[in-house]
């Protein structure tokens, strides 16, 4: 694999996405800028071929824990929220746009699909709200 091809600032970066931090995050931790930590992450993510920041730091951890290092990479520690810990179970259908939408979150981890069904999710949930407003106000018109 091309771990062994990362720079020694490549497997930091990647060893603190892997505990959920963010680029602002990381690059307080390591006194880069975040633009720095992002370039760093971006040409660890193309050396390992990994999709986004989460997999490639996945990689090299897994390849380090199977290296057994005398000295312990740090652990894992998913960022992954209750609603992708969901949509990775495989809920299907309507309920998956119903999960709950994630306010905040990491920087740089969603890829385009993701983005597409989030901004899918968001205007569904618009759309159900606006109309249990609407429907509230006729009721309170026929009341009055």
């Amino acid at each position: 694999m091309a771990v062994s091809q990362l720079s020694e600032r490549q497997k930091t970066c990647l060893r603190l996405v892997a505990r959920g931090m963010s680029s602002k995050e990381i690059a307080k931790e390591t006194g880069l800028s975040p633009r720095s930590v992002d370039t760093y992450i971006t040409d660890a993510i193309a050396l390992l071929g990994a999709t986004n920041r989460r997999d490639a730091a996945r990689a090299l951890l897994e390849q380090e824990a199977s290296q057994q290092l005398r000295s312990q990479p740090e652990p894992i520690v998913h960022g992954a929220t209750v609603a992708d810990e969901r949509l990775r179970a495989g809920l299907g259908g309507l309920r998956r746009l119903l999960v709950p939408i994630p306010v905040g979150g990491r920087l740089h981890d969603l890829n385009a699909a993701q983005k597409l069904l989030l901004a899918l999710r968001v205007g569904i949930t618009g759309v159900v709200i606006l109309l249990a407003i609407i429907t509230v106000f006729i009721g309170l018109l026929t009341v009055f």
